[in-house]
């Protein structure tokens, strides 16, 4: 699943143009005894290549959970870069299914007890170099519009990305 990240980690990321980032999650890597697949890392690089635009989304990043057992590896040999690497508290519902305080746009908004800690890894995959996003987006034909009538919860004016 494919989604922009949340605002904080997408500035930290990309400063210069945050609405670029795309945050891949939900991959699952299952036993290599119970796949079907010798290699995951092929059909990743095949899904970055052909089914993303990234003129669109020039900078892509995923996180690996070290207290999950995830190493990275396939996003290695994907062609992902680690960046940064973070101790992270874990949080659970009340019924003890992990959940983020980042939920549908909002934080905090649910109620979640820290039961552990983990480290997290950022893997970062750039189409272009950092610091040239801006002009490699203009160069694809992609323009930030304003959204006539809408304006954020803010009162800031809405905008949204359209390919001239």
């Amino acid at each position: 699943m494919a989604a922009p990240p949340p605002p904080g980690a997408a500035k930290a990321v990309c400063p210069e143009q945050p609405a670029a980032v795309l945050a891949l999650s939900r991959m699952v890597a299952v036993p290599k005894e119970s796949r079907r697949l010798r290699h995951i890392s092929k059909p990743l690089r095949f899904q970055m290549r052909a089914l993303i635009d990234r003129t669109r989304w020039p900078v892509l990043i995923t996180y690996s959970d070290e207290g999950q057992g995830h190493t990275g590896h396939v996003y290695k040999c994907s062609g992902w870069r680690a960046t940064m690497r973070a101790r992270r508290p874990v949080r659970e519902t009340a019924d003890g299914r992990r959940a983020s305080l980042y939920s549908n746009g909002k934080c905090g908004a649910r109620d979640l007890k820290v039961v552990a800690a983990t480290w997290l890894q950022r893997w970062e995959s750039w189409a272009c170099s950092p610091g040239s996003v801006a002009a490699w987006m203009t160069a694809a034909g992609w323009q930030r519009v304003p959204v006539p009538g809408k304006t954020w919860n803010s009162g800031a004016p809405a905008f949204t990305w359209k390919k001239a």
